[in-house]
């Protein structure tokens, strides 16, 4: 992938030259230990929308794992349902980050609690839902239906 530099100020700005502006370059700039060139590729893929989300959803299930989760990351700032079904998979994942990441997207959507409730180990993850959530009595109270 071809990477011009171009002094921007006080910093140094990467940015992704048309030649490297494919799906395939971009994500493969998420691996970069420049972060800088993650960011200017996050900011690519972002803007690319739906033509980006299989190649991303795909690198959140077998890329390298600085990959992975900045493919999650990208993901996260966009709504659709086939984001949300991905990230509902990630929610048990054995990357940390990926959970964090996927537990952080499903809590923004209402009714969340019973996905996440169904899908989260107890002894992993701690998830405050809503600052505002407090179980009520009546739920505290209330006994399992005998039909």
């Amino acid at each position: 992938m071809a990477y011009c530099m171009m002094a921007d100020s006080e910093r140094v700005k990467i940015v992704v030259s048309q030649e490297g502006s494919s799906i395939e370059a971009l994500l493969e700039a998420l691996d970069s230990a420049d972060w800088d060139v993650r960011i200017n590729a996050s900011d690519h893929l972002i803007a690319m929308g739906v033509q980006a989300h299989l190649a991303l959803i795909s690198e959140v299930r077998g890329g390298s794992v600085r990959r992975a989760v900045n493919a999650a990351r990208v993901l996260s700032s966009q709504d659709a349902p086939h984001i949300y079904e991905a990230m509902v998979g990630l929610i048990a994942s054995p990357n940390p980050l990926l959970g964090q990441i996927a537990v952080e997207y499903v809590a923004r959507y209402p009714n969340s609690a019973a996905v996440l409730l169904d899908r989260l180990n107890a002894s992993t993850y701690l998830v405050r839902v809503s600052p505002s959530f407090r179980p009520s009595a009546t739920c505290a109270r209330r006994k399992p239906s005998t039909d």
